[in-house]
């Protein structure tokens, strides 16, 4: 498990999600499911997974790439001429699915509460990136509104696009600054970098 934890943690999932399938089925599956699935599982032909797709619960796939569409639409409207290569990661699985970590902006959508009502957050990581000194993206203490999340990622940006020093790229950006001055674009304010 070590080993290929190491080389992919995505991957190594597959182990705990098939142990988990199986204790499902034991539990409360048929003994024709458990006849069906149960062997080929041990065996490690098959594996187990997990798909929570209930409509509003953060994995949503169908209104997650809606999301993403919606904010890759905001940016292409608000920032036209700007042509930069960062990667956008939208997901609603914390266990890396999407990889958000090493994308320039990953945003996991979590439930949050304000003025006791549930509400749809994204969690922000900013400046994840591979290579030879690769690192997960830094993990904003402030969730962002679902609603707001375009707008912050454009204040990100522009904020790249005028500050940026010769040659930096955006993961570089991201890494000189404070972890506070990347709260406050939320709220379009911007100290001088």
């Amino acid at each position: 498990t070590e080993y290929i934890l190491s080389a992919n943690h995505s991957f190594e999932m597959y182990q705990g999600l098939t142990a988990g399938a199986i204790a499902s089925l034991l539990v409360k599956g048929s003994d024709e499911l458990k006849q069906k699935y149960v062997p080929t599982m041990i065996t490690g032909r098959w594996t187990g997974t997990m798909n929570l797709t209930e409509p509003h619960c953060g994995t949503d796939l169908g209104l997650l790439k809606t999301r993403a569409e919606e904010i890759i639409r905001y940016l292409e409207s608000a920032l036209p001429d700007f042509r930069d290569d960062i990667r956008i990661s939208v997901t609603g699985c914390v266990n890396s699915c999407a990889q958000y970590q090493i994308c320039d902006v990953g945003l996991v959508g979590v439930k949050g509460m304000e003025e006791g009502h549930e509400i749809d957050l994204f969690q922000v990581h900013l400046g994840g990136h591979l290579g030879k000194d690769a690192s997960f993206g830094r993990k904003l203490s402030k969730r962002v509104r679902v609603e707001e999340a375009a707008g912050y990622i454009e204040c990100v940006v522009r904020a790249y696009r005028e500050e940026r020093r010769t040659g930096e790229r955006f993961y570089q950006f991201i890494a000189r600054l404070e972890l506070e001055d990347l709260v406050v674009f939320g709220a379009g304010e911007r100290r001088h970098l």
